[in-house]
């Protein structure tokens, strides 16, 4: 009887301990966290600064044909045409600073060989082959005292009229003449598909006064529209500059 009931009250201390057990779950394999990917910009800190920084390559168009041009002045006393890039003469009202030349040369200094601008001028321009392709055009910059900037270019006779109040210039054709003959400055209707400016003269405007120190201008040789940018500035290759100074 003890033995039985010894076996008994060890069946009910088993389940009571069954009962308080921890109960075994299942295992779930969960997925691991998601880890964000982080990519690193490889030019992040690669910075250049201005001063390290190679500036834009410039766009200019190779000229066919004429491949040199100077500006040159008639000298007074030995009637030599002489380089120059620059000048200085007053700027009065009533009289003309100067007036300068183009040959397709790069000497210093010649004399005409003959009495007539033509045979001098032709016989630098005819050794280019393509030359007929070939016309000639200037650009003029000057400052106001105001701070205003002036800049022109000039492909034909009438360009020049926007800035006249403070300089007048005027353009000739030294080489489509009778010979011997007079001649005039150039007029919008007598431009022509073979019109050669070939010198320009500056003369002080009205409002001169109001013109700052220095006036630039640029002689040019292009071949058509493509040698000038979207704003109509030149960017051919075939160029020379004379900056004039008043001398006071």
């Amino acid at each position: 009887m003890k033995k039985t009931v010894i076996i008994g009250i060890l069946a009910c201390m088993a389940i009571c301990l069954g009962a308080c057990g921890k109960k075994e779950e299942p295992e779930v394999k969960s997925e691991p966290a998601s880890i964000p990917t982080v990519v690193f910009d490889e030019n992040r800190f690669n910075t250049v600064s201005e001063e390290t920084s190679e500036p834009e390559e410039a766009k200019y168009t190779t000229i066919e044909g004429v491949r040199t041009l100077n500006i040159y002045r008639r000298n007074p006393e030995t009637k030599a045409r002489e380089r120059k890039t620059e000048f200085s003469a007053p700027w009065v009202r009533g009289t003309d600073i100067s007036s300068f030349e183009v040959f397709a040369t790069d000497v210093d200094s010649f004399n005409f060989q003959t009495a007539y601008f033509d045979d001098a001028f032709l016989g630098y321009w005819d050794t280019f082959e393509g030359k007929e392709n070939c016309r000639i055009g200037y650009t003029v910059d000057f400052e106001l005292k105001n701070g205003e900037h002036i800049h022109k270019t000039l492909r034909k006779a009438g360009d020049e009229l926007e800035y006249r109040d403070y300089l007048e210039n005027y353009l000739y054709d030294d080489v489509h003449q009778v010979k011997g003959a007079w001649y005039s400055h150039l007029l919008p209707e007598e431009m022509k598909d073979d019109t050669l400016m070939t010198s320009i003269k500056f003369t002080p405007g009205e409002k001169i006064d109001e013109v700052g120190d220095t006036i630039t201008a640029t002689a040019f040789v292009y071949n058509s529209d493509g040698d000038f940018d979207e704003n109509g500035d030149y960017i051919g290759d075939v160029s020379a500059t004379i900056v004039i100074k008043r001398e006071n």
